[in-house]
């Protein structure tokens, strides 16, 4: 009986770990947005995403891994967004690790491809560009703590708009 419950046991705990560090893969903007919404999300992507009219948020608190997989997050924007034009945005006291890829295309009050708003982002191989800022941050604003290995921010730019 002792050696069933250990074997039961051990199986349960296997089982939790592959859910933990289970990675979702995605190849739509739908799908991506889902997948960012749960806390401790490890994301693939599958295919470069044109993105929709809104931000993708990483939430308060929450910590995502994003792996872009040598795809593109592409706003697509030539003008400021209605709803915030920004492609990536981390909320107060959320992480976010992203890797190998690059983000595109965003127009925003302030970092136009990723305005981290006081949280932890580490960014390694990540390439940002086409990307407008009416304020601060063409590429990057940061306002939390920030890591950068082996990126790039090119053909970026802030207007700087006194308001």
């Amino acid at each position: 009986m002792k050696t069933k419950f250990f074997y039961l046991l051990a199986a349960v705990l296997l089982l939790l770990s592959l859910v933990t560090y289970a990675q979702t893969v995605v190849s739509t903007d739908a799908a991506l947005r889902d997948a960012l919404k749960v806390d401790n999300a490890n994301i693939q992507l599958g295919a470069d995403i044109n993105l929709s009219n809104k931000t993708l948020e990483i939430p308060k608190n929450n910590t995502v891994t994003l792996d872009l997989n040598g795809h593109t997050l592409d706003r697509k924007l030539s003008q400021r967004g209605q709803s915030g034009g920004t492609v990536i945005t981390v909320r107060n006291g959320a992480t976010l690790t992203l890797s190998n890829g690059t983000l595109k295309g965003g127009w925003a009050g302030a970092g136009g491809a990723l305005v981290n708003e006081s949280g932890t982002v580490t960014m390694t191989n990540v390439t940002c560009t086409a990307c407008v800022a009416d304020n601060r941050g063409g590429g990057v604003c940061n306002y939390g703590t920030l890591t950068m290995t082996d990126c790039t921010i090119s053909n970026c730019r802030s207007n700087d708009i006194k308001v």
